[in-house]
């Protein structure tokens, strides 16, 4: 039975994420590598793994050979540095493409940016929790909160997370806070 992930902002191919994010790789190369290793170690062929944007920075080709490269079917949540159109998505390998927020399991929020405040998205008796990247690890919001989950991947081992423990981690910020 295949599982399903998440993560966001891999940035692959963007050298001057290393710096911003103090991000523990040498240059783009070394870091493409071991984030392309650690996704295949952690996602199986039939995994669906969402991304929540800013997948990489190059040219249609090299995108594409990325995609080819890593574990599972991959749906992507365009965000900001996402900047070609749907089609484009399409055509590197993406399995599903998405403008706009994603609801997923009928409570989570998943979105590139993180929404705040969450109740404004319903009737404010059970607000969605959001699960976003963007930030990345350059903030004071803590990765998992009683109502979000920031998943830039600097936050959660450089490899993407399952779905179960986003939604434990979460459950388990709530508790601490009550």
């Amino acid at each position: 039975m295949s599982k399903v992930y998440m993560v966001s902002d891999t940035h692959f191919g963007h050298a001057k994420i290393i710096t911003l994010c103090s991000r523990p790789y040498k240059n783009i190369e070394a870091m493409n590598k071991d984030l392309i290793l650690r996704w295949n170690n952690t996602v199986a062929k039939d995994d669906i793994v969402f991304h929540l944007g800013d997948f990489g920075f190059g040219d249609k080709r090299r995108i594409a050979e990325i995609v080819r490269a890593l574990n599972g079917r991959i749906v992507l949540c365009l965000g900001n540095h996402d900047g070609h159109g749907i089609k484009w998505h399409y055509d590197v390998g993406f399995y599903n493409v998405y403008k706009y927020p994603i609801v997923y399991a009928r409570e989570y929020l998943l979105s590139h940016a993180p929404f705040f405040p969450l109740e404004d998205f319903n009737d404010g008796k059970t607000p969605f929790i959001n699960i976003f990247g963007h930030i990345h690890n350059r903030t004071t919001i803590p990765t998992f909160g009683p109502s979000h989950a920031c998943i830039s991947i600097e936050n959660i081992d450089y490899r993407p997370m399952t779905f179960e423990e986003i939604a434990n981690n979460i459950k388990n910020a709530k508790a601490k806070s009550s």
